[in-house]
Parts: structure tokens; sequence; C-alpha cells
């Protein structure tokens, strides 16, 4: 016996923006834009309140009932606006077809969950800029009951820090261009067969940064990432040769890069010691930090996340995760000792 299940999860991106209407990632996964506010997926997506908010506050477009999605929080005191504004496009996982019976063992529903964090990951490797989202909603999960011709939502998949706002200013939105989208394909493939524990560990902490309320705790998170990348093995001289292996891999043939990265990881490596170990309060308050050539704390955090996101997406996509567990550190190693540039 088979049981036919219609299956929809959907998650709201936060802080960004595309052109497109639909984007295809992988079999029953993509980006899709929700214009209409009269669309019944909207309701589960914001409920009641969220939706007349919008619809008192935002001037009547020339095409008729769509408004621009308004970014809310409902509180003490009513709904009150975020300072981030949200997208119209979501992710979308839907699955269509026959499981067999019973349909609660032999199907899947934290695929969807598990799809849209891979995609989240891969987005985040991508481009600088920040993206989120917010929690999952499912429609026609086959483990309720279904009202016919109609929707039912059950209770959303989603881990507690991903339904936390960004804590941080946003300046700037997450633009996907047409011409990321086979990139991303490519990253989002690689994030969703990751296995190597080193490498899960620098994406947790890599996505761990989105959650942090301060520059101390993000950069904290990136160096534990760069060290699970580049410290397999070491036991000894760990700032050397983290900074080493990392401008040996990220810094190529050109000397002054290298010498830049090198640097800037000794920095940070020698400021997150000084944080943890409670030398200091801020980054702004060490001498570590006067010494270096940034202007401000948050210069410092773009530059070592930029790297480790280099990192990443150097060993996810130019190499491989197999390479990277077997020859990846053994090659620069040799590399670094008979002075040969790294070739990816």
């Amino acid at each position: 016996m088979t049981t036919q299940v219609d299956y929809l999860a959907v998650s709201l991106l936060d802080n960004f923006k595309c052109d497109l209407d639909a984007i295809p990632l992988s079999a029953g996964l993509s980006i899709m834009r929700l214009d209409k506010l009269s669309d019944p997926k909207a309701h589960y997506l914001f409920g009641k309140e969220a939706i007349e908010f919008s619809n008192k506050v935002v001037n009547e477009p020339s095409s008729p009932n769509t408004h621009r999605l308004i970014p809310f929080e409902v509180g003490i005191g009513g709904v009150v606006q975020r300072p981030v504004e949200l997208s119209n496009h979501t992710l979308y996982w839907r699955f269509i077809g026959e499981v067999p019976d019973p349909p609660y063992k032999n199907f899947d529903p934290n695929a969807a969950a598990k799809s849209f964090r891979d995609t989240l990951t891969a987005l985040r490797l991508l481009k600088p800029e920040f993206v989120g989202r917010y929690p999952t909603r499912i429609i026609g999960d086959p483990s309720v009951s279904t009202v016919p011709g109609g929707f039912v939502i059950s209770s959303p998949i989603e881990e507690p820090e991903y339904l936390s706002p960004y804590p941080h200013k946003v300046s700037q939105a997450y633009v996907l261009e047409a011409s990321d989208i086979e990139t991303l394909k490519l990253i989002l493939k690689a994030v969703s067969k990751l296995s190597n524990m080193s490498l899960q560990i620098a994406v947790s902490r890599l996505n761990g940064q989105y959650i942090r309320n301060s520059v101390e705790d993000r950069l904290i998170d990136a160096v534990v990432a760069l060290e699970a990348i580049y410290l397999s093995g070491v036991n000894d001289e760990l700032k050397f040769r983290l900074a080493v292996r990392a401008a040996t891999h990220l810094g190529s043939d050109d000397k002054s890069e290298r010498s830049r990265i090198f640097e800037l990881v000794t920095n940070a490596y020698d400021l997150r010691s000084t944080i943890v170990h409670g030398s200091v309060h801020e980054i702004a308050a060490s001498k570590i930090f006067k010494r270096g050539s940034w202007k401000k704390p948050d210069e410092l955090l773009e530059n070592v996340t930029s790297l480790l996101r280099n990192a990443l997406v150097s060993i996810l996509t130019d190499l491989s995760e197999e390479y990277f567990g077997s020859k990846f550190h053994k090659e620069l190693d040799t590399c670094v000792i008979t002075g040969v540039p790294f070739r990816k």
C-alpha cells in the first residue's frame, strides 16, 4: 500500500533581492517570489495580523492587490517595525508523489529543513552581505489530516538559532544576480553532501556569526573555523602553522598577498586569545588591534570572515572534500618547505 503525499515547505528569506521570479536549485528545491499577500500561502507565512498591518502602512502600488512585504515583530505594545526589510522571496521545497505506508516512517519531512539550511549556507558562502530566513512553514504535512481543497499547517521545523532576527545593523541588501546561480548551485551541491567533521565545524561557525551580538564573539567564531580548516594534525606552534597554511593556500604566488594573509590571521588569532582569556573585553581596547591598519573592529572582522569564506569555497568547489581529508594539509606543508605556490 502507498499514500499520495503533497508536501510543501516554505521559508521566507530576509534581506534578499533578486529580479527573477523562480530560481530552481535542485530537485524539488527553489527560490520563489511571493508578491501577493492574497496568495493563500501568505496567510500561513505571516499571519492575519501581519498582513493587516502591511495593508495599512504600505502605499497601494500600481498593480492591484500587491504590497511590499513589511518587517514586523509582535510584542508588548503591538506591532513593531524591524530595521531590516523582509524579502518577498521564499525558499520553496515541494514533494508530490506516492510513498510506501506508513508515510511517517517512509517520508522524511526533515529533508526540507536540511535543504533550507544548506541553501542559506551556500548563499552566505557566495557573497558577504547578510542573508537570513524565517521559520519554515509546512503545508500538506503527511503526518496531519488535510482539509479537502485547502491547506493545513503543522508546527514549524526550525532550529532555535535560525529563528532570531539578525542582531546587527544591515546596510546593504543581499542581491542574487542571474550570473550567480550556477556558482550557487555548485556550492550548494558540495554543502549538501558535506561529511568531513572539520569542514562541518567551519561551516557551523560561519553560520554562528549571524546570531552573535558582538564583534568579539563573531571573531571567535571565525578563528575557530579557520583552526578547523587549517590545523588538522597540528599540536604545536598553532598560531604560526595556522597563519602560514592559510597564506599558502589563499595567497597563491603573490608575495604581498601571502604576507597580508599571514599578518591578518596572526593578529586575529592573538585577539581571539586575549578575548577568551579575559585580557580585554573589547577588540578596540587591545594593543594588538591598535598596532594594525584597521580603522574599526568591524573592518578587521570583515577581512577575517572574507578569508574564511574564500577558504571554504576553494575547498568545496576548486578542490574536493575527499582531497581536503587526504592530501590538503600535506600539500600545504610541502609548498611551505619548497617555496612552490599552492595550486588549486
